[in-house]
């Protein structure tokens, strides 16, 4: 059973830059859509707990996973010396379908991460992140940068995840999951 995230009232200014949610309520797959600088990252940021709101309040889940392109990984080791960092289940499922369906995956394990191209870095990223137990996960452009094979195979595991919510700020609207437009800080 999926739980809800509910934002009521939030309001967080940067400069001139305010983003506004008068009510939200989070129950499904999500994409937060919207042009650079609507305020999709600082939503996310703000639903993880990195940014406070300026007002209002957010009820949240216990276990959310924040992932930007910024993963945290180690850039002299390879993507397999990474993930076994992460103590990665390497007889998984879902190790057998990222090695089966991505071609990409299988040479970035033998690559050091900062030798890796930036879709290679991205895969394994995402690998690492779907591999989590979480409730809630909160992607900031999973998908940007990444072929058409690689994008359809993420989103068929992002819709995979029944008992998950996946929340998706990405310029790519036609994922299939609920679409929510921001535009200039004001959820639409």
């Amino acid at each position: 059973m999926k739980g809800e995230i509910l934002l009521e009232g939030i309001k967080k200014s940067f400069g001139d830059f305010c983003l506004e949610v008068d009510h939200l309520s989070i129950t499904e797959n999500i994409v937060i859509s919207g042009h650079n600088g609507s305020g999709k990252s600082t939503l996310l940021k703000i639903l993880a707990g990195f940014i406070s709101p300026d007002i209002g309040s957010i009820k949240d889940l216990d276990s959310i996973l924040f992932n930007n392109d910024d993963i945290g990984f180690f850039h002299h080791l390879t993507g397999l010396e990474n993930l076994q960092f992460f103590n990665v289940d390497q007889n998984s499922l879902l190790f057998r379908k990222f090695l089966d369906e991505l071609p990409v995956f299988r040479p970035a394990l033998d690559i050091r991460y900062e030798e890796m191209s930036h879709g290679m870095a991205k895969v394994i990223g995402l690998f690492l992140v779907l591999a989590q137990e979480r409730e809630v996960y909160l992607l900031d452009e999973p998908l940007s940068g990444l072929d058409e094979k690689t994008r359809s195979f993420l989103i068929r595991e992002f819709e995979g995840q029944q008992d998950k919510i996946f929340v998706i700020a990405e310029h790519i609207a036609n994922i299939g999951f609920e679409m929510i437009e921001l535009s200039k800080g004001r959820v639409c």
